[in-house]
C-alpha cells in the first residue's frame, strides 16, 4: 500500500450520499415541482461525479502498491553468474518465484548493486523492461523497473526473470554474489561459472546482518570449485532474515 495515503471506505462513501441526500430533501419540500427537479436533476449529476471519483481514489489506495515489492513474497530464487573466458562479460541471470499479496500488480521492482564501472543492460524473457532508477543514496539499491505482460493477482503466482549484460572490461567489478534477505524465502540456489579458470580454491559463504555498523562478515561455509563444469554450486535453505548472504571468490 501507497504510505501516507489515508483510506477511504465504503462506509465513508454511504454517508456522505445519506447526509447530502437529508438535507436537499429538507429544501426541496418548500420549492415547487419543476424548481425542485431541475435542482434534483443537478444534484444526481453532482452526485455521480463525486461517486466516481470517491471510488476512483478508493481503487487506487486499494490497488496501488507499484512502489516497493512489499505486495509479494519471495518463495524461491535460481541466481547465476556467468563470466567469459576473457572474464570481461558476464551475463547475471535471476529466476524468482513470488505470490502476489495485493490485489493487482502490473510492475516489479528489481533492486540491484553493480560495482562495475559501465551500465549493465537488462532484459528479460517474461517480462517488459521499462526503466532504471538509480539510488539517491550509497545506502540504497538501484532498481530495474519490469512490467507484467498481463497483470497478476492476489495470492497468484509468478515467476519473474532478470538478465543483466554486465562490460566488465576494466576488470573493476568485485568477486562476489550478494543476497539481501529481508524476507522469509525457502530456497536461493546460486550457479557462478568462471569460465576462464581451469582449476581454483574454494569460494566463501558469508553474511553480516543488514544495517550493522560492523561491515565485517562471518564465514558460514566453504564451497568447492568444480573443475569439469568450471563453476561453483550452492542451494542456501531457509537463509535468517535480516541479513546479507554472499559468496566470493578470487578472480
Amino acid at each position: 500500500m501507497a504510505k501516507g495515503k489515508k483510506r477511504i471506505s465504503g462506509k465513508d462513501v454511504y454517508a456522505f450520499i445519506a447526509s447530502t441526500i437529508s438535507i436537499l430533501g429538507f429544501f426541496l419540500i418548500y420549492l415547487e415541482n419543476e424548481t425542485a427537479m431541475i435542482i434534483a436533476l443537478v444534484f444526481i449529476c453532482m452526485a455521480l461525479s463525486a461517486i466516481v471519483y470517491i471510488a476512483y481514489k478508493f481503487f487506487v489506495t486499494w490497488v496501488e502498491p507499484q512502489s516497493g515489492n512489499k505486495s509479494t513474497e519471495k518463495r524461491s530464487s535460481f541466481i547465476k553468474y556467468e563470466a567469459s573466458a576473457d572474464a570481461k562479460k558476464i551475463i547475471y541471470e535471476v529466476y524468482r518465484l513470488i505470490q502476489i499479496k495485493c490485489p493487482i500488480l502490473t510492475k516489479y521492482e528489481y533492486e540491484y548493486q553493480w560495482s562495475g564501472s559501465k551500465q549493465p543492460a537488462f532484459s528479460s524473457k517474461l517480462q517488459n523492461f521499462e526503466k532504471i532508477n538509480l539510488r539517491k543514496d550509497e545506502r540504497e539499491f538501484d532498481k530495474a523497473i519490469f512490467k507484467f505482460k498481463t497483470p497478476v493477482h492476489y495470492n497468484q503466482n509468478a515467476l519473474i526473470h532478470v538478465r543483466v549484460d554486465l562490460d566488465d572490461t576494466d576488470l573493476n567489478s568485485s568477486t562476489y554474489v550478494q543476497s539481501t534477505i529481508d524476507e522469509d524465502i525457502d530456497i536461493i540456489h546460486y550457479r557462478i561459472v568462471l569460465k576462464y579458470k581451469k582449476h581454483s580454491e574454494n569460494a566463501i559463504l558469508e553474511k553480516r546482518q543488514i544495517g550493522s555498523i560492523s561491515l565485517n562478515y562471518t564465514k558460514i561455509d566453504e564451497i568447492p570449485f568444480d573443475n569439469e563444469t568450471k563453476s561453483y554450486e550452492y542451494h542456501l535453505l531457509n537463509p535468517d532474515v535480516g541479513f546479507m548472504y554472499r559468496i566470493r571468490w578470487n578472480r
